[in-house]
């Protein structure tokens, strides 16, 4: 026999934020250059499909909801996940018993909560800001990024449009892209004299997004120019996340202005050229770290290679607006101020029902399926106290060879509908004002739990199963241990070893009633009989 839990649980994996204003709203994953397309002021990185509709039950095995699913969904992927039905199910369908199993159901709880009044959670740092200016030198105004170090995780450089250089211990000689590579001006395609012939560079925009914005995973993020195509990058359109897919750890928002996100400074040393960028980092929640990013890059860049690698790190604006460029201009504006208040702790209001076939084992008086039991009544974890009355699946459900089973679970806080309220708020196609947008959803709380544990007996056990199952004694491993050492213990087929078995299981049955009767006493009348 083997003791089996099954845990699920449902919280936030997509994230809710509004791009500032000046920023400009990437809808394409083409060049991120001056498109020219500004935002609604809606939040957005929301996904409402990872939600159950309110009141609508759905399986803790085979929904696309919270764990039932075999992956994260990718916390901010513009595309809609699971891309089908069932790509992303741990289980297609509900369980079957086979021939020789017998199941036990034990005991089930949820998450409890039934107002669905959230916490309130007051953040001056709506946005992160970095910041970092660098020297170039302007004559050929080719440099290179080495390296990118955010929150201490190094980050693969893309390649922008990459330099070749020729290797001439190959015959014919090969040309081997260099990451990193980039011009000052901001012309697509320009041809870099006196590099050989062939190589071209654009703008440090396109590299920076390239590797800061479209790659949310490390794999997305290209180091070689794709066929046929050195223009176009691939990967999310949100920024960059860690492996793990720890929000802790942050995301790098990196939505250009308008100016290409990049301003030139006077005052700098005779033969250089100072560049200036801002990037976001969009606050996901009160425990988010502050971020750190440190660039290496050579100020110049030739067919030779660099000279000497430099670092920077970039300079963080905690709380409130960012500064202005050096040379004076406005860089950033946030809204409000950058102060945001986060949404989390929405109780689920939530039901579990246990399904055999296709028939509900909670039900309404006329026979139509109820909710079931709500996570007030069977509460998981267990909620200390004494007195305090708990549900628990006396007797068990058994769940015979044949039969299938299943558990739903049913949502009633309508958080799609919190989600578009948000949007809703500051989308001025929908009437609203982008000003407005001060509340947005937190992620990483867990909306709701639920758990339950079985017991599944197989070959000999399930047939002693069946057999206690036609005495009428409860099913439970003692039950099933004791029938088999009186097995163990019988003397053989003697005239009178029927009369023996028959006085052993009416003594079992005897101490289960009086078992039974001590725990009604102890529950009183309050006791669910079912």
């Amino acid at each position: 026999m083997r003791h089996l839990p099954y845990y699920w649980r449902l919280r936030p994996q997509t994230t809710m934020y509004q791009i500032p204003f000046e920023y400009e709203a990437q809808q394409e994953r083409v060049e991120p250059t001056h498109l020219g397309a500004f935002p609604s002021g809606d939040l957005i990185g929301w996904d409402a499909d990872a939600w159950p509709q309110a009141g609508i039950p759905f399986s803790l095995f085979t929904s696309q909801y919270g764990t039932a699913g075999k992956i994260d969904r990718s916390p901010i992927s513009y595309l809609v996940e699971p891309l089908d039905g069932w790509s992303r199910k741990q289980i297609s369908q509900p369980p079957l018993v086979k021939a020789e199993q017998f199941i036990v159901l034990n005991n089930f709880g949820s998450t409890p909560g039934v107002l669905p009044y959230p916490i309130v959670t007051h953040s001056n740092s709506a946005f992160y800001t970095l910041n970092f200016a660098f020297d170039i030198k302007t004559d050929p105004g080719i440099g290179r990024i080495s390296s990118f170090t955010f929150n201490g995780r190094d980050l693969p450089v893309a390649y922008g449009y990459p330099l070749t250089t020729p290797d001439f211990t190959t015959a014919p000689p090969t040309a081997t892209p260099l990451t990193g590579v980039f011009s000052l001006t901001e012309t697509e395609s320009t041809l870099i004299p006196p590099l050989p012939a062939g190589n071209v560079a654009n703008g440090l925009p396109a590299l920076l997004v390239n590797s800061l914005y479209y790659p949310a995973y490390n794999n997305n993020a290209q180091t070689l120019p794709p066929d046929n195509s050195p223009c176009c990058p691939t990967g999310d359109k949100y920024g960059f996340i860690p492996e793990e897919l720890n929000y802790n750890s942050g995301i790098v928002g990196l939505y250009l202005l308008d100016n290409g996100g990049e301003q030139r400074v006077a005052g700098v040393p005779v033969g250089y050229t100072r560049v200036q960028y801002f990037m976001s980092v969009v606050n996901y929640g009160p425990q988010l770290e502050v971020p750190s990013l440190r660039i290496g890059y050579y100020d110049t860049y030739n067919e030779f290679g660099g000279n000497v690698e430099k670092f920077v790190d970039c300079t963080v604006t905690v709380t409130g607006q960012p500064p202005n460029y050096q040379n004076g201009l406005t860089s950033v504006v946030y809204p409000n101020n950058n102060e945001i208040n986060f949404l989390s702790n929405f109780p689920p209001d939530g039901f579990v029902n246990v399904v055999i076939n296709d028939s509900t084992y909670y039900e309404n008086p006329d026979g139509t399926p109820s909710l079931g039991i709500s996570g007030d009544a069977a509460p998981f974890p267990m909620q200390p106290g004494i007195g305090i009355p708990q549900y628990a699946l006396r007797p068990n459900i058994y769940v015979l060879p044949g039969q299938t089973f299943d558990v739903e679970y049913t949502a009633n806080t309508d958080i799609p509908a919190v989600g578009q309220w948000l949007r809703d708020v500051g989308d001025v196609t929908f009437g609203g004002t982008p000003a407005n947008v001060t509340y947005r959803l937190e992620y990483g709380w867990d909306f709701a739990a639920c758990f339950f544990d079985y017991w599944l007996f197989e070959g000999v056990e399930a047939l002693i199963c069946q057999k206690l199952l036609k005495l009428g004694i409860d099913i439970t491993p003692d039950s099933v241990d004791w029938y088999k050492q009186m097995i163990l213990n019988m003397e053989g087929l003697e005239h009178d070893t029927y009369k023996k078995y028959l006085k052993l299981m009416k003594e079992w049955k005897k101490r289960q009633d009086i078992q039974d009767a001590a725990y009604h006493r102890k529950r009183g009348k309050r006791a669910r009989m079912r």
